[in-house]
């Protein structure tokens, strides 16, 4: 299954890439799978996507996904991951 990433500015800069970034996943794959093949493709993120010090968002589509659901949220073909930094302001 082909699933669609959408990463902000700071997760971008970690990784080769221009322009829709999309990643080949096998049918049943979690969230959690995804971030390991994430990791697996580009090591520059792996540092940021294992330490829990380092805050950040994770969507599925429009569905925030907790830390503690991703190795069991099911991914879809077409899906679209966001993966961001939280903004705070006022």
């Amino acid at each position: 299954m082909r699933v669609t990433l959408k990463l902000d500015p700071l997760f971008r800069s970690k990784i080769d890439a221009e322009g829709p970034i999309t990643l080949e996943l096998p049918d049943g794959a979690t969230v959690a799978d995804c971030l390991a093949a994430m990791a697996a493709r580009w090591p520059d993120l792996e540092p940021m996507l294992a330490a829990p010090a380092v805050p950040y968002s994770l969507f599925v589509n429009s569905r925030i996904v907790p830390r503690g659901r991703r190795a069991s949220f099911p991914l879809k073909d077409g899906d679209t991951l966001y993966l961001f930094e939280p903004v705070a302001g006022g």
